[in-house]
């Protein structure tokens, strides 16, 4: 079991034959055939449908040549992470309730280390846990933290663990984190019936108003509100580096705008890989995102750095459209009506709301295990 959540907390390290070997053993580890069909229709509908829209893109020369490698490339990617995932499921699948809460604990311990290192040892201002960068590490977080808490009530002697987790959690400093966070916390609050959770998490919440002056400080918060503040004030056409528009802002925010209208314009998905040709294609025309400009959008123009839409979530929405898009629908819907505990609901719901913001992290390996802990509620032994 150690072994197995080791790989999935380095997963994003890109030590790609370790994770297929890890998900190869998971396979032989398959003691069930009866899987959740929300979660089955996922795995099936995106492999299928993603493999094939580009193998048609191909074929009938779609795009230029000159993106054929990156297209082949990016499908590669894919089907890594749905391999690595499906293996994912089939082991945890295969456990308890209990066990399975147990593996996400010891999924926190190498990130709680990793973090610890980079907090007191290379003392960097932010942390990114066993990921490359912080945005990363934040769905990590996210997905993780409410699960520690329903293990936490389950077996109390982990609480060394999941209390240096948490708190070094907090020094990750993501704007998503910053967002989804305290949306978590309230939903905590609001749908939990176990009050000594109600004291802890609203004593967190009292806690952030009060340091509120300070933390809106933090370089994050300022950058966010800058944002806000130009697009307000000027409109799209205000998003430049003349305006103090970071091009990292730039070029996530035209990369969200692509994706929206790629997905509109092809809802049964477009394939893997299909999004970089269809960006350029987007900020070349007169679409109202080309009038964004920045660095980086520069160096993606002229084929020097790769587009994607920066969300892991519009990047499966982009590749597979609906057949990625209904699956995950019935999952949420899933989550609203189960009895499961409000933990594991809203590490479902805040694994899903953060994936809409970051890219590369393993989110359906994460909506797997979320899914496996919904469909054994009724049984937490």
């Amino acid at each position: 079991m150690m072994l197995i959540s080791l790989g999935l907390a380095s997963f994003t390290l890109g030590y790609t034959l370790f994770y297929l070997v890890v998900a190869a053993y998971c396979f032989l580890k398959i003691r069930t055939r009866k899987y959740p069909l929300d979660l089955t229709l996922l795995f099936m509908l995106v492999l299928l449908s993603g493999t094939i829209f580009t193998l048609i893109n191909l074929l009938t020369f779609k795009y230029d040549s000159i993106y054929t490698t990156s297209i082949l490339y990016r499908t590669r990617f894919f089907w890594i992470r749905l391999f690595f995932a499906i293996g994912i499921s089939v082991y945890v699948f295969a456990l308890s309730y209990k066990e399975i809460l147990r593996f996400v604990y010891y999924l926190s311990i190498p990130n709680t280390i990793a973090g610890l290192i980079q907090l007191f040892v290379l003392q960097t201002d932010r942390v990114s846990l066993l990921t490359p960068e912080a945005s990363m590490a934040s769905m990590y977080y996210i997905f993780t933290f409410p699960l520690l808490l329903e293990y936490y009530r389950l077996h109390r002697k982990s609480k060394f663990w999941i209390a240096l987790f948490v708190l070094v959690g907090f020094f990750i400093f993501s704007k998503a984190q910053i967002i989804v966070l305290p949306l978590m916390l309230l939903y905590f609050v609001f749908k939990s019936k176990n009050s000594r959770l109600k004291k802890v998490v609203g004593a967190i919440i009292f806690i952030g108003i009060i340091a509120s002056p300070l933390i809106l400080q933090i370089d994050q918060f300022q950058k966010i509100n800058h944002f806000l503040t130009v697009l307000n004030e000027k409109g799209i056409s205000g998003l430049t580096e003349k305006n103090q528009i970071w091009t990292s802002f730039t070029l996530r925010f035209s990369s969200f705008l692509t994706a929206v209208e790629v997905f509109l314009h092809n809802p049964f998905g477009s394939g893997f890989g299909s999004f970089h040709p269809e960006y350029i294609a987007s900020m070349t025309s007169n679409s109202v995102q080309a009038q964004i400009k920045g660095t980086e959008i520069s160096m993606v123009l002229d084929n020097d750095l790769y587009a994607t839409p920066k969300s892991i979530f519009f990047e499966y929405l982009v590749s597979c459209g609906l057949f990625f898009l209904g699956p995950i629908l019935l999952i949420v819907r899933k989550c609203h009506t189960t009895n499961a505990s409000v933990l594991v609901k809203a590490s479902i719901y805040g694994t899903v709301l953060i994936s809409l913001m970051i890219e590369s992290a393993p989110f359906l390996v994460f909506l797997a295990i979320g899914t496996a802990l919904m469909s054994k509620a009724n049984d937490p032994s």
